[in-house]
């Protein structure tokens, strides 16, 4: 599942903060554990079953770039 913002957040430096603690708040509401090193990535335990929930933002340059290095073949 993905959730869009409705809005910009291009406008201002503080918007996506203000998106980040808007998230941070309500994922942690439904139990989810933020991870201590990266601060985008939430984990959710129940028993035997394990969740993560990644929030990204939109950077075409460092995509691209990730996808090339996967590309790769191992060596």
């Amino acid at each position: 599942m993905v959730c869009k913002l409705r809005k910009s957040i291009y406008r201002l430096k503080q918007d996506f903060r203000q998106y980040y603690l808007k998230f941070n708040d309500t994922i942690t509401f439904f139990e989810f554990k933020e991870n201590i090193v990266e601060q985008c990535i939430y984990m959710k335990v129940n028993v035997s079953k394990f969740k993560f929930l990644i929030l990204h933002v939109d950077d075409h340059g460092l995509l691209h770039e990730t996808k090339k290095l996967l590309s790769k073949p191992l060596r």
